[in-house]
């Protein structure tokens, strides 16, 4: 393996559709196609059974080419660059990866890399051992310290009780009042009343929800709330399986540090759910805490917002300077934008000054860093802050101090 300048090169073995198991995924097809000819020739009753036998054949034909079940598996030539992904040859570019994250070893089982690209069946690609992926993720911009990775979420995942008690509070006056100028015009229509009733109780679980996974937490979306978990405040994860309302459900299962569970299911199978446990394992590892003596020069302290950015970003023009007394070094102000576990307030802060720095590629960089967050507001304040629009840099610092 040769990992220089964020360059990843190895030969890894590479899961390929197994030939027999297209075989029998395609006699369906084949049976179905057989009995058409015959009907048309002899026109027999058995014609009946062919369309159900195409569908299921193209089903079958179709799992085996997302899935590849009992897969073949191949060494190739990898290759990866933030701009490239080459697999024996065949070049991906970095625009056509939607996601890419590290699936742990079972039991007599290597890790795996999954790759998902754009109109393509999914790449796995095996490893040595856990060390060896996470260094291609780095390499290809998809670490858990680069880029956020979002998961779909089943809709029962929106019915979690911290999210329907939101809801209750925030829409419930309002439906509750749409109910009764409803009743009252539509009065001896019972129909009226117990449609809107189902269409409450259902509305938790119709609508769908998302989780992003970055380096500085976890964000659960639905509609229009909202929750976030710090990455600090996660003690373990592990993964859960249950049965729920007659249907099987997987997701990842997170201990926070006070000691409560909460459990955020996903869409698929048991292997999506491995794949969000590991992603908030790797966020819950990533980086250091913050630099004390870097924060309290970055600290606002009772300047305006306007003057506070003013002075952050005279701090960073002479973050290399070492003859100035309020001179602070440039690696600590980018280990505190990086840092995963620094305070949202802090990390945007640091962002501002970096931003006025002479070093090549700053603003790219902090960008970067941008792409990493999770939480809305701190990703906001982070990606203004490499922009020329001050006063979007001073409404989006607002917003994070409301915030926190």
């Amino acid at each position: 393996m040769s990992e220089e300048d964020d360059r990843f090169v190895a030969r890894l073995d590479v899961a390929k559709t197994n030939p027999w198991m297209i075989a029998l995924a395609g006699a369906p097809v084949a049976l179905g196609v057989a009995l058409t000819i015959a009907f048309a020739l002899t026109h027999t009753a058995m014609f009946a059974f062919a369309p159900p036998l195409i569908l299921c054949g193209f089903g079958l034909l179709f799992f085996n080419w997302t899935n590849k079940p009992s897969a073949v598996r191949e060494y190739a030539h990898v290759e990866a660059t933030h701009a490239t992904l080459s697999v024996g040859g065949k070049r991906f570019p970095r625009h056509r990866i939607r996601r890419a994250m590290l699936l742990p070893g079972r039991l007599g089982t290597r890790p795996n890399v999954r790759v998902e690209i754009k109109n393509r069946p999914v790449m796995q690609l095996g490893v040595s051992d856990e060390h060896e992926g996470r260094a291609l993720l780095r390499a290809m911009g998809f670490d858990a310290s680069q880029v956020v990775v979002r998961f779909r979420a089943p809709p029962s995942a929106a019915a979690e009780h911290w999210l329907t008690a939101k809801l209750l509070q925030q829409a419930g006056p309002v439906l509750a009042v749409m109910l009764a100028l409803g009743a009252r015009v539509f009065v001896g229509h019972a129909s009226f009343l117990l449609i809107a009733l189902l269409a409450i109780a259902l509305l938790p679980q119709l609508l769908p929800s998302s989780v992003e996974v970055g380096a500085d937490g976890v964000l659960v979306r639905w509609l229009w709330m909202k929750r976030f978990i710090r990455a600090i405040d996660i003690s373990r994860v592990g993964s859960f399986e249950e049965v729920r309302g007659g249907k099987r459900r997987f997701g990842a299962r997170l201990v926070l540090a006070s000691g409560a569970n909460v459990d955020i299911p996903v869409r698929g199978m048991n292997e999506e759910a491995e794949l969000l446990a590991e992603r908030i394992r790797e966020a819950a590892s990533t980086g250091a805490h913050g630099d004390a003596a870097a924060a309290a020069l970055l600290d606002r302290g009772g300047l305006a917002v306007g003057d506070w950015v003013r002075r952050l970003k005279g701090l960073g023009a002479g973050a290399t300077a070492t003859l100035r007394s309020a001179a602070i070094d440039a690696d600590r102000l980018w280990e505190l934008l990086e840092s995963p576990s620094a305070p949202a307030k802090e990390r945007a802060a640091a962002a501002v000054a970096l931003s006025t720095t002479d070093e090549v590629g700053a603003k790219a960089r902090i960008r970067v860093a941008a792409s990493a967050v999770a939480e809305p507001r701190l990703r906001v304040a982070i990606e203004a802050a490499s922009d020329d629009d001050e006063a979007a840099l001073e409404d989006a610092l607002s917003l994070l101090e409301e915030k926190t």
